[in-house]
């Protein structure tokens, strides 16, 4: 049963890692927020990550 709960954790990390990575090249200047857009594009992102993991 634990081997599972492993394989979430490290999928989250994952998937935490990403979405970092995607806000830092969408934002157009530090600590600004993402529009609708960006967010949009983000999401999609993330989606594909998960997708092929």
């Amino acid at each position: 049963m634990g081997a599972p709960l492993a394989t979430v954790a490290a999928l989250n990390v994952v998937m935490f890692i990403v979405r970092g990575q995607m806000e830092a090249l969408l934002r157009s200047e530090p600590g600004a927020p993402l529009t609708v857009n960006q967010n949009k594009l983000d999401g999609e992102r993330d989606w594909l990550t998960n997708d092929v993991l």
